[in-house]
């Protein structure tokens, strides 16, 4: 299991992570193993990284094709989806270390 970290920018995940904060992630292998509404660090095939809450979105075969992601500050950012095929990388959020004021 491989870790990376992150430094946080924007408010999208405000108040439980702010802007400045760095969080720590270690890699998930498989999409199914997602724990719903759990934080995690999506890195898109455009190289866009996302902190966000996620919950899977299933096909008529049970099979994840989409996710849902949900920003806490969800009354100042909308909701977005994203096909699975076009994520790079998934980390779960396991750590946040907070900016230094």
């Amino acid at each position: 299991m491989n870790n990376i970290a992150f430094y946080i920018k924007g408010d999208s995940m405000a108040p439980t992570i702010s802007n400045g904060d760095m969080v720590l992630c270690c890699t998930i292998d498989c999409i199914e193993t997602i724990e719903e509404n759990d934080l995690y660090a999506i890195v898109t095939k455009k190289g866009n990284v996302l902190i966000k809450r996620v919950q899977k979105i299933r096909n008529r075969n049970n099979k994840t094709i989409k996710l849902k992601l949900i920003s806490d500050n969800y009354t100042q950012h909308q909701t977005l989806k994203i096909l699975v095929k076009n994520i790079k990388s998934l980390f779960k959020v396991e750590k946040k270390y907070a900016a230094i004021a």
